[in-house]
This record gives C-alpha cells, structure tokens and sequence, in this order.
C-alpha cells in the first residue's frame, strides 16, 4: 500500500472575518486541525448571505527523488441542523502566484450527527498538471457557506478539515546473475515494490565492458550494444534482440510503474555475465568492388566450414567512416552456399566512401553463437549523373539512365479531414501529421523498352529507392501516372508524369 500522509489547516488564509469557532475565537485553523470533532468553526449570525473562507497546509510532505504523489484528497467532519443546509468544500493549490480549485465535496441537507464526508482521489493537481512538491506545498482548501445563522439556523458547522496526500515510492530492481546458453542474451531480475504495486515498464541495456568503463560513463545515457527501449510489461525477463558475441558484459535495467499518468522509475541495477559460448563459428572475410555502371556495391562474404551446425552471414554498412554500422536490408540472415555468399547492396548512398563488415552466425538447435565482426572494407560509388528508380525489395525492376525532363516538383501535403458539427457556423479542421516532401517527375521516354521497363517498374507498387544527379536520394511511393505520345511514327515519345509520396526507407 502506499504511504497516507494526512496534512492539517495551520493558516487562515481569506475570509476568516466571515466565521467563528464555537467559542467565539477568529483564529480559525486550530479549531478544525485539532483531531476532535467537539470542537469547529460557524458563519457569524450577522454574515449573511454567501460567504467563502479559505485555509493553508503548509506542512506538506517533502518527498525525496525516490517518490511520487498518486493522488490528493479532502475529508471533512460536519454537522448540519436542516435539510436546506448547504456547504461547498473545494481541494485548491497555489502555482506561480495563482490559485486553483476543483470542486471537492457538496454537502446537502440535515446532518444532525459528526458526519465525515470524503472526496474523490485526484490524480491531477486543479491546475491540471500531475502532482509534484510545488503543488503540494501549495495545498489549501476554500469552504463555500449558503446557509444562514440567525433565525432560522441552517449554516453547516465544520468541526474537522484535513488533505490525505498518497506518496508512492518507487520500486527497486535486482538484476539476477546472468548465466548464457546462447548469443541472444536473457536479461532477468527480480522486482521490488513497497506499496505492493505492479511493475508496469522495464528498460533494459547491455554494455559492453569497453562501453561499462569509459570515463563518464551513464547507464542512461551512454551508448550500449543492445536497448530494449521502454517497454511496457510487467515481465521481469527479456530477450536482447541483437547476437552478443564472447566477452565480459554488463546488464542493467530500471523498471517503472504508473503514478498519475506518469512513470515512477526505480534506479538502475546491474550485474555481470562473461560470454564464453562454444563452437563459435569462425570470423568470415569480407571483400568488395564497387561498380558505378550498376549503381551499387558488390559484395563476397566467405566463412569457413561449421561442423556443429547450420551457418548464416550478418553484414553492415557504415555510412559515417565507420562510426556506427547498421544492418543491410535484408542483411540479418544470410545463408551462404558452401559456405559464401555474394551480396549486391543497392542503397549504398553515392559519393560518400561506405564500410562493410561481416559475422558469421552459428545454428545449433535453438542457441546461436556469433562470431566477432571481421575487419572492414570500403568502397567508393561516384555520382554517375544519371537519375536512378530502384525497387529495394525487387531489384530486377531497378530502372538507371531515366531521362528525367523535370525534376522533383516539391510540395508537402497535410492530410486533413473537414466537418461542421451540428449547431456550429463554422467548420472545424482536423489534420494530420507532415511527413517529407511530395511531388512528380517527369520523365521522357524514346523507346517501349525504355517504357515497359519503367512501367513495370511503377506497377510494382515496391518502395522505390530515387538518387538524382544532385547527389540526394529519397525512398518514395510511386501513386499515379499520365502520359502524353508524340513524336513520329519511326520514332514514337512518351512524356509521363509521375506523381509520388516520400516515405520511410522501410
């Protein structure tokens, strides 16, 4: 369960001149703060009509880094002599100067007896905003009185006041000692919650123990070999999703549970694992020839014979000298043919010198063990002045030398839908989010092979992958078409415009 802290009056604050303690005194706050239901404040007789009164709790709970408030509510003990008696009580704070209220508890009719009512638990601050220290010291309440107090006598007596503040503290994490059977690495660990609640997010990381020991080194936010990413799940094991070869690594995780719409993180625990599987699988070589004509990389990966098991090929590129590697498409697992394999990589980017590397995957079972990356190879592709189209997933549809007359003509297009509800003069506007710039070609051809080509192409429907004369590329979605024939009869010629959206590269 989580920590109550209950938080009393201990100012007046507004409006005391309008009330009175049953004994007479105006100092307000200590006859309802005292935890005795004997004692309480009243509208003076002569305060006729309606009058608001308001008090501060300035002994709020300080909460540490570890915690969070979940959730704010009020409770009062009253008495009431009528059924037309009639007392609002409002939950309030101050932030940056102003006052907020909500609306707490509607007290309506006879209460002959110490009656307590209770609010609802807010889990937002009445300025709207999850609830933190500034909001918390700012706590105060506003009694709103209607009754009257003379003649017939219907004004509420509020005998007790106070906010229960609930503090929810974060969880802790222990990561278990990991222990390998395979490259894809189990990370576990056992959770710990003091109010008993439920895990309802995990993040967890792998380090390398280069990575581990760099100078300055901050498990949230230095580089790691894999990330979970938040996730959000009350499993207490995950599965890296990248190979971890042999060496000394370290996994850390944090987990977090849900406070009032935020996450409440515990801090991070780590543990260490040194990889030592086996058979390993030997490091593959790489080698490589570029060729400008085609428009790509071509790429030989040769490993050596695995006798323990199947074997697959996982290759990179870097496109930043060698800083940071990603995986070809298509590239996670590659099966040779006794034992190699040629790869061409079509969206090797033009002009900037591209890295490659290779691993070698053994299969044994369910288990996998990877070996280390092999040295790296470069290559060269220069800009052959030409428009490229290629389909990444079908290269036999790639399209180069395209006669493209008039180049991208750019434009961004918002999706957006339009209605007028009813009752409404005007209409309300609903869009949707901006992503890359669309436009069209126009592409001229001079023979029906050129044509059928690229019209093959077009209705492939594929991701097509544009690298322009201008050294820039986009992946795109080619969407519609028209064409113009001229030309002779000896020579016929085709002007299409080709409309397109930009897309993600996936």
């Amino acid at each position: 369960m989580s920590t109550i802290t209950i938080t009393r009056p201990n100012l007046d604050d507004t409006g005391a001149s309008n009330f009175r303690t049953l004994t007479g005194g105006t100092t307000l706050y200590t006859a309802i703060n005292d935890s005795s239901t004997s004692t309480g404040i009243i509208k003076y007789a002569s305060a006729t009509g309606i009058k608001k009164c308001s008090f501060l709790f300035t002994d709020s709970p300080t909460l540490t880094s570890s915690q969070k408030v979940r959730r704010v509510r009020i409770v009062a003990t009253v008495t009431a002599p009528l059924s037309s008696s009639h007392m609002d009580i409002q939950l309030g704070t101050k932030v940056q100067g102003t006052n907020y209220y909500t609306s707490s508890l509607a007290i309506r009719g006879q209460y002959t007896s110490n009656t307590v009512f209770t609010s609802g638990w807010f889990a937002y601050s009445p300025d709207g905003n999850p609830w933190n220290q500034t909001s918390i010291n700012g706590l105060r309440a506003q009694i709103t009185e209607y009754g009257e107090n003379s003649g017939t006598v219907s004004a509420v007596t509020l005998r007790e006041l106070y906010i229960e503040v609930d503090v929810n503290t974060c969880a802790t994490v222990s990561v278990v000692s990991p222990t390998s059977i395979s490259a894809y690495q189990t990370v576990s660990w056992n959770f710990t919650d003091p109010d008993g609640d439920d895990q309802d997010y995990y993040r967890a990381k792998i380090f390398s123990s280069a990575q581990y020991s760099i100078t300055g080194f901050d498990v949230e936010t230095s580089p790691s070999t894999w990330d979970s990413g938040v996730v959000a799940s009350s499993d207490t094991i995950a599965v890296s999703t990248d190979l971890i070869p042999n060496g000394l690594w370290h996994h850390s995780v944090k987990s977090g549970k849900n406070v009032a719409g935020d996450i409440l993180w515990s801090t991070w625990d780590d543990n260490y694992n040194n990889i030592n599987l086996s058979p390993i699988p030997s490091v593959p070589t790489v080698s490589l020839s570029s060729s400008s004509s085609l428009n790509l990389s071509a790429i030989n990966v040769t490993g050596s014979n695995y006798s323990s098991g199947n074997q697959t090929f996982q290759l990179q590129r870097s496109d930043d000298g060698g800083v940071t590697y990603s995986d070809i498409r298509n590239g996670t697992s590659i099966t040779p043919t006794a034992n190699a394999v040629d790869i061409n990589d079509y969206e090797s980017p033009r002009n900037v010198t591209v890295y490659y590397r290779a691993r070698a995957v053994g299969i044994v079972g369910e288990n996998y063990y990877v070996s280390a990356w092999s040295s790296s190879v470069s290559a060269f592709i220069s800009n052959d002045n030409n428009w490229w189209f290629k389909a990444v997933n079908n290269p036999s549809y790639n399209a180069g030398a395209v006669r493209v007359m008039r180049g991208a003509s750019e434009t961004i297009v918002e999706s957006n839908g339009t209605f007028r509800p009813i009752g409404r003069n005007t209409s309300i506007v609903v869009s949707g989010s901006i992503y890359g710039d669309d436009g069209n070609y126009t592409i001229m051809f001079t023979t029906d092979a050129e044509y059928n080509a690229f019209d093959a192409l077009l209705k492939s429907q594929d991701l097509i992958l544009v690298q322009d004369p201008y050294n820039t590329q986009k992946y795109v979605k080619l969407v519609q078409r028209s064409s113009t024939l001229g030309g002779t009869a000896g020579r016929r010629l085709r002007e299409v415009k080709v409309d397109y959206i930009e897309v993600a590269s996936t």
